[in-house]
């Protein structure tokens, strides 16, 4: 269980230990068929009881006290040295808003008026902390796009005031609106408008809802201090404002207030963007961050043999979302994402795996790892503790890992085997096993999108698989249940993995790590708002709390690999603006041009090194 943020390696509650108990028992009579089985280890791990098995909750923990005992009952070793299974590892999940935050408006004729934090305003963390005093401008929904050609900072001065923007984009209701119909466009994330009064230099911003989020039942709802997207700080102080100080900040401009601003700039399609004379803002946003250890489970089947120190991991997230929040696909739905596909099948394929081989009798030629990784859903922070700080087993005995991330809607035998090009003759051993398995229908890709934590095996020049059935309308959704998956079709994909598990155990020599050249995983998506989208060809660590982003890898042939960017570097600079962290280095980023040649200022170890990069396209192939 969690207590006051630290995971805390207690006993299994009555109802996870009964659970255990009377599904051991199952199995070991025979009670179940081996899809039964299998289904309920995902309806453990996907009950409602667990909530969604967020880091930091009993409900995660639950998940990881299950695991541990399954592990412990098949006789697996403990993979730490306190034999407690667990590797626990820190992470920061929230933040709490400290007693100096204030708010005060100063009229235009010097009335001052502190406002109410959680009645008249909420700071967002997601804007990060700051002091600010300073007059105020309107820039309606915060857009500034070129297709369509839509700019509301053009002809207005927002650097060092502070700025009032409406949530969402204008024309909502009209299914012709150049902002994707009535379906909301990236115009409309809080990201894409807080990034650009970051760029403008803003001193803060004022958010007040649209009137389409509030006309239904005329409430006027905050947003919670942790809503936003991610957890990095854009570092532009960011508060949610009711719309009732909106109207006031604009009475007595031509304007007037917010709804008649939201439907002049609907009729003209024209920025309404104007100073608010008079009007000041001062205040202070100060926030702490609520950090959590979380384990990952670890279980040892040792070797045995002249083979017995070369390991094989296998390994699957456990870890989902919780109620939901940013990170789902409704991030206003507060609901308990259960996560059976995502990611109770991969943790339920592990453990059938690791009961197969316990169960054998005969220790396997090479060592396997089992691995239960928690924070996958947060930046593969798990597996980056693993790999980067506390491997159990050296890397350079680590000869192969093998990932299950969401294996539980096989469709029409298709399974999905990603990294099939990390090792010399991968591909060969899966087609042969293919031919011989006519339950499935293998696609092999050479390396696949870096979403899931085989990646982070990848980084450290390990041969890497991901299997996986693909991607469905219920993903990162409430109605992600243990009723959508197909038990006999993760049957079929357990085997398929125990096959081809054996094929590496029986190897004479180790695989042979091969590099991929790595597409860019967001080829085809627009994200930026300015025409074609720059391309560096870098992989920051999104766990890594540095004061800069330290890169994880730099793709062969790309602009960085051109430029002169190593692994292991900290960008702190980038085109003249300081860098904190990796949502201010996107922005940048994305600001430019494939063509533009940028200056990037690295830490390399104690030197700084400025370096002279010209951005590619996204979406070309790199030369190798």
């Amino acid at each position: 269980m969690f207590i006051s943020g630290r995971f805390v390696k207690a006993p299994l509650t009555l109802f996870s230990l009964m659970t255990v108990i009377f599904f051991a028992q199952s199995m070991r009579a025979g009670e179940l068929s081996i899809p039964d089985r299998i289904k309920a280890d995902v309806a453990f791990l996907a009950a409602d009881k667990l909530e969604g098995r967020d880091v930091g909750t009993p409900g995660g923990a639950e998940a990881a006290n299950f695991i541990r005992e399954r592990f412990r009952s098949l006789g697996l070793k403990s993979g730490v040295t306190d034999g407690s299974y667990f590797q626990p590892f820190k992470i920061k999940i929230g933040s709490q808003v400290t007693d100096a935050t204030f708010l005060e408006f100063i009229a235009p004729d010097g009335t001052v008026t502190k406002l109410t934090r959680g009645t008249d305003y909420q700071p967002l963390f997601f804007g990060g902390d700051g002091k600010f005093d300073a007059s105020v401008v309107f820039a309606g929904y915060g857009i500034s796009s070129e297709d369509p050609a839509y700019d509301e900072f053009k002809n207005v001065d927002v650097e060092g005031k502070v700025v009032l923007l409406i949530r969402r984009e204008p024309q909502q209701d009209d299914p012709n609106s150049p902002f994707n119909g009535t379906e909301l466009s990236r115009h409309a994330e809080l990201d894409t408008k807080i990034k650009h009064c970051w760029q403008h230099k803003a001193a803060a911003v004022l958010l007040v809802s649209d009137h389409r989020s509030t006309s239904k039942d005329e409430s006027d709802p905050l947003l919670k201090p942790d809503y936003g997207p991610g957890t990095a700080s854009v570092g532009v102080p960011v508060c949610h404002l009711t719309r009732a100080w909106g109207d006031k900040l604009l009475a007595g401009t031509a304007i007037g207030n917010l709804a008649a601003a939201e439907k002049k700039i609907d009729e003209s399609l024209q920025p309404q963007s104007i100073p608010l004379e008079g009007w000041k803002v001062r205040g202070n946003f100060e926030f702490v961050r609520t950090q959590v250890e979380t384990p990952n489970v670890i279980g040892v089947l040792e070797g045995e043999g002249p083979l017995a120190d070369e390991t094989i991991i296998i390994g699957a997230h456990y870890d989902h979302i919780g109620m939901g929040g940013p990170n789902s696909r409704n991030p206003n739905l507060n609901a308990i994402h259960n996560g059976a596909d995502d990611n109770a099948s991969g943790t339920a394929a592990l453990l059938e795996l690791a009961r197969r081989f316990a169960e054998r009798g005969e220790k396997p030629k090479r060592k396997l790892v089992f691995i239960a990784f928690s924070g996958e859903e947060r930046g593969l922070l798990g597996s980056a503790h693993y790999v980067k700080r506390d491997p159990v087993v050296p890397l350079d005995k680590t000869v192969m890992m093998v990932n299950f991330d969401m294996v539980g809607r096989l469709r029409q035998e298709r399974l999905i085997v990603y990294g099939t090009k990390t090792a010399e003759g991968l591909e060969e051993i899966i087609t042969k096993l293919d031919e011989k398995y006519d339950a499935l229908r293998i696609s092999q890709v050479p390396l696949g999108v870096p979403a899931s934590d085989h990646i982070t095996f990848y980084r450290q020049d390990i041969p890497s698989l991901h299997l996986f059935t693909g991607t469905h309308p219920e993903y990162h959704m409430p109605t992600d249940d243990v009723e959508t998956l197909n038990y006999p079709g993760m049957e079929t994909v357990v085997s398929f993995a125990e096959n081809l598990i054996d094929d590496f155990i029986a190897m004479p020599e180790r695989p042979k790590f091969t590099k991929v050249e790595e597409k860019d995983p967001h080829a085809g998506m627009e994200l930026s708002t300015k025409g074609d989208v720059p391309y560096l060809g870098t992989s920051p660590d999104y766990g890594d709390e540095v004061d800069g982003v330290l890169l994880n890898g730099v793709r062969e042939g790309s602009p960085a690999d051109k430029g002169g960017l190593k692994s292991g570097d900290i960008i702190i600079e980038l085109d003249g603006q300081a860098i904190k962290n990796v949502r201010q280095y996107t922005t940048v980023l994305y600001a430019h041009k494939p063509g533009d040649k940028v200056k990037i200022v690295v830490l390399r170890g104690d030197e700084k090194t400025t370096l002279d990069v010209t951005l590619g396209k996204r979406g070309e192939t790199e030369k190798q």
